[in-house]
């Protein structure tokens, strides 16, 4: 392991890097796109996890995988800008972001795994876009603020888990297909189309 910055790192067989652990105070952070002119391109697993002075992160175009928990009990964290090259969100990447008030899904992105945005009680809405085939469970659970969905895509009912969401709105997706869902407050289990 070796550290650059404000960042623990690794360097992988193909000569690239991931990065393993965020070492300092926090504020707005910006991924550097290379480290000893090798290409980041992995956030490990963990590698955010409890830096509760995080605002925001900006993650380079050379970054392809967020790994699992990467973020998880950011409280602090308000917004993040994740590239079209980034392919995979890992499970419970953005656990317990409880300030994280805005996210978008890059269309790169085919699955939202177990716990993605767990008990992300800020997040008011959020976009899948039509590049998603699967929504894990727990994905948005306990997201209290969330009041708005929009599905761009159809999912297949076997990969659409009846936990992703609070409430009832599996049900009536896989009724009412892609558009805008809508709840009139984060404690309401009743999602409409529209």
């Amino acid at each position: 392991m070796e550290s650059d910055l404000e960042f623990n790192y690794s360097e992988t067989k193909m000569n690239t890097i991931t990065i393993t652990k965020y070492t300092g105070a926090g504020g707005d952070v910006t991924i550097p796109s290379q480290i000893n002119g090798k290409p980041v391109t992995v956030i490990g697993a963990s590698a955010f996890q409890e830096c509760a002075g995080l605002k925001g992160v900006t993650i380079p175009t050379s970054v392809t995988d967020i790994e699992d928990y990467a973020f998880r009990d950011c409280s602090g964290l308000t917004g993040i800008t994740i590239p079209t090259s980034v392919f995979n969100i890992g499970n419970g990447a953005f656990y317990d972001c409880t300030s994280l008030t805005g996210i978008t899904i890059p269309g790169s992105v085919t699955n939202i795994w177990e716990k993605t945005f767990f008990q992300c009680s800020s997040l008011a809405s959020i976009i899948i876009p039509k590049t998603i085939i699967e929504i894990g469970p727990d994905s948005f659970t306990d997201c209290t603020s969330l009041t708005s969905v929009t599905f761009q895509g159809t999912l297949a009912p076997n990969s659409f888990d009846a936990f992703a969401f609070p409430g009832d709105l599996r049900a009536i997706y896989l009724t009412g297909g892609p558009g805008r869902y809508t709840r009139p407050n984060g404690y309401s289990l009743w999602w409409t189309k529209g």
